[in-house]
């Protein structure tokens, strides 16, 4: 029982540490960060547009 505690308790430390270095990264250098968002958008709605026909 402790070992499944221990073993979530492991990734939602693990989890956090991630969105804290995201937020790091975010802060840093948003302008990059909105640009690849934008990117990725763009190709999904170009592979959805493709896919529907």
């Amino acid at each position: 029982m402790s070992v499944v505690y221990m073993s979530i308790l492991g990734q939602v430390v693990t989890r956090i540490k991630v969105l804290d270095l995201v937020i790091q990264m975010v802060g840093q250098r948003p302008m990059l960060i909105i640009q690849i968002d934008i990117n990725l958008y763009r190709l999904q709605h170009c592979t959805k547009g493709m896919m529907d026909g």
